[in-house]
């Protein structure tokens, strides 16, 4: 996740004097201001980063939980449409595909293929690794998800995280991202021979087939404990995200001759507006118009952990929604939040792995909290709880790396100068 991510230009430009651009700014005001504040592109795409880091913030919180925070308003708490996962999935197929495209014009498919798998071996012994350790440090503190070995006993359960046939909570995520990125090494393949069409379609329809027929679609195999993350679902989102990244430039200078950001901006804003407001009201047009009550409608239009149709509708509206936010209002966002976001967002999967251990500890230490964390506690209470996880994750995160620096230099004047 920490892959440099070449940058497209997001705009077609045509040479004009620094008089004449003056001029122009001038007499449109508007136009003085879009300019300071739009994105303006470098070798690594920022944006990508601020919205991943919004994503960690949000997903810890809402792992953190409790019954009510003020939080929820920015992350949704986990029952909006949208949550962090989506977000998750998504951004690291767009960036893979960027990514991987770059690698190919620069050094054949060849290089990028080799990459792709060296980079499913890093993310397995990952994956495997922190699921044992983090396996051990539940039951250790007698968490309530902590393992419990079936029939086969512990060796059984170890082998089954071992071959990815079985998931656990929390890094149940990081198992189907191990999938997701061993099939985009092929997906690559297939679209570099002119074959983009059959990426699509294939994936598309195991997420079709995985809706109307699950029992079907079990692909590529049957993963127990996987309650969320079923790889048939989820990776419409990586795949489409991977298309999108490898047609990138092509999709770039579509947009930039044919339409504005700003229509842009404003029609998703708007339907973003109306998914929210169609969830305070409970689903009420739906209900009246379908005649179905509000838990079949949710269950069948946005349930998460199948990726219904519905989920998969907002979710594209609200990515559109900030993409193009983060795109012509970045310099304030970016003086506001980046100090926050950037750190998490550019180094995501070491936040993911140690919001494992920060939820872990919280949930450990939160009936001794003087209030205790449960459908009694303010939302004020609970919000300070996730902000203080929020707060830890972030400052392992943005201190690491002078930590280390500064480590190396304390043992570099320790070691003995040999004399010649």
């Amino acid at each position: 996740m920490t892959d440099t991510v070449p940058v497209a230009s997001a705009r077609v430009s045509t040479p004009v004097s620094v008089s004449a651009a003056t001029s122009v700014a001038e007499a449109v005001p508007e136009m003085r201001w879009y300019d300071q504040w739009r994105y303006e592109g470098g070798r690594r795409d920022l944006r990508f980063d601020f919205l991943r880091g919004f994503a960690v913030i949000a997903m810890v919180t809402d792992h953190i939980g409790g019954e009510h925070s003020w939080l929820y308003a920015l992350t949704g708490g986990n029952k909006f449409f949208v949550s962090a996962a989506e977000a998750f999935v998504f951004i690291s197929g767009l960036v893979f595909g960027i990514v991987e495209v770059s690698l190919i014009n620069r050094q054949g498919m060849e290089a990028a293929l080799t990459k792709a798998l060296r980079r499913v071996v890093t993310l397995y012994v990952f994956t495997t690794a922190l699921t044992l350790v983090f396996a051990l440090f539940s039951g250790v503190l007698r968490l309530p998800w902590a393992p419990k070995a079936g029939p086969g006993g512990w060796p059984e359960w170890v082998l089954g995280v071992l071959t990815l046939h079985r998931a656990y909570y929390l890094t149940d995520v990081l198992l189907l991202y191990v999938l997701l990125v061993l099939t985009s090494a092929f997906a690559l393949l297939l679209m570099e021979h002119g074959y983009t069409w059959l990426v699509l379609g294939g994936s598309w329809g195991l997420w079709a087939l995985w809706q109307l027929s699950p029992q079907y679609a079990a692909f590529p195999w049957d993963i127990q404990d996987n309650a969320v993350f079923h790889f048939p679902a989820w990776q419409v989102l990586f795949l489409n995200g991977l298309v999108i990244g490898y047609y990138r430039k092509e999709i770039t200078r579509w947009l930039s001759a044919h339409i504005s950001v700003w229509p842009i901006l404003i029609v998703s804003g708007l339907l973003f507006a109306g998914a929210v407001l169609l969830y305070r009201v409970n689903l009420a047009p739906l209900v009246r118009f379908t005649g179905r009550d509000t838990v079949w409608l949710a269950d069948h239009l946005f349930e998460k952990d199948n990726v219904r149709v519905g989920r998969l509708v907002v979710f594209t509206v609200f990515m559109t929604f900030v993409f193009s936010l983060t795109t012509v209002l970045w310099q304030p966002l970016q003086r506001g939040f980046g100090i926050i976001l950037l750190p998490l967002g550019s180094h995501a999967l070491g936040a993911y792995c140690t919001h494992l251990f920060v939820v872990g500890v919280v949930t450990k230490l939160l009936p001794g909290l003087p209030a205790r964390f449960n459908e009694q506690a303010t939302a004020s209470t609970t919000a300070l709880v996730q902000a203080g996880g929020i707060a830890i994750v972030w400052g392992v995160i943005a201190l690491r790396d002078p930590f280390f620096a500064f480590w190396g230099k304390v043992r570099a004047r320790r070691l003995p100068v040999s004399s010649t």
